[in-house]
């Protein structure tokens, strides 16, 4: 199973397409919007997520959602 949590201000960096199309196409897992990941720096420059507690990022929402995505299927 797999732990995905998005910072709610990360939607500003383009994430909300990701985190809608990762509910449709993740079943075996969790994913969240929190208020603040506390990785403001990394947060506000870029698309990225926590995924089992690790940082994902990448330069693009199109990127980071392949990655995501990527990380669940090895899971």
């Amino acid at each position: 199973m797999i732990d995905i949590k998005f910072c709610e201000h990360n939607y500003n960096n383009g994430t909300e397409n990701v985190v809608n199309r990762l509910k449709n196409d993740i079943t075996d897992g969790e994913i969240e919007i929190v208020h603040c990941l506390g990785l403001c720096g990394e947060c506000s420059t870029t698309p990225c997520a926590l995924v089992n507690d690790k940082l994902i990022k990448a330069s693009t929402p199109e990127k980071l959602y392949d990655k995501i995505l990527k990380k669940s299927n090895e899971v």
